[in-house]
């Protein structure tokens, strides 16, 4: 009998082990709402760009400002742009990695991340995320924020004739 329980223990202790090391892959694999810690898009909702020239106008910067709570300080802030709900339309641009680094940031303050986005125009609204980690997301940096962003639309300039005198007449007085 005390076979069995020391056994029956020890399973126990082996479920648990894996239960406790399995939740916690997932959570630091899915990163959850952002609580004190907010993340507000600051550059214009619209996207705006020129497909008609001669080299193509079709990237842009965009801009988020994360502010931390009273409670949050971070010592190395790292900031992801990902999941673009249409990749022909929005998406990364070549040589930007979608990752920026913005280091300390203290409680019950403000930092801003930017990132360079490759755009195609399209009316419809173009959706992403931007996840939030401590550390460094490739080398075991813990993500405990995801905020879903989105812009309007992409417009491309409007194509108007050049301001410019044609012809001049005057009459004397």
């Amino acid at each position: 009998m005390g076979e069995v329980s020391r056994s029956w223990v020890r399973y126990g202790l082996y479920a648990l082990s894996a239960v406790f090391i399995a939740s916690f892959i997932v959570n630091r694999q899915v990163p959850h709402a952002c609580t004190t810690t907010s993340v507000t898009q600051a550059s214009f909702h619209e996207i705006v760009i020129d497909d008609d020239t001669a080299p193509l106008l079709e990237n842009t910067y965009v801009s988020y400002r994360i502010n931390t709570g009273a409670g949050d300080s971070f010592n190395d802030l790292w900031v992801r742009i990902q999941g673009f709900s249409d990749t022909t339309k929005l998406n990364v641009a070549a040589n930007e990695d979608g990752l920026f680094h913005i280091g300390p940031v203290a409680n019950s303050s403000s930092a801003y991340s930017y990132f360079y986005l490759k755009a195609a125009a399209t009316n419809t609204a173009q959706s992403y995320t931007i996840n939030l980690f401590e550390g460094h997301p490739s080398y075991g940096g813990t993500s405990f924020c995801t905020q879903s962003a989105s812009h309007d639309k992409v417009s491309d300039e409007i194509q108007a004739a050049a301001n410019k005198v044609t012809s001049v007449v005057s009459s004397a007085p």
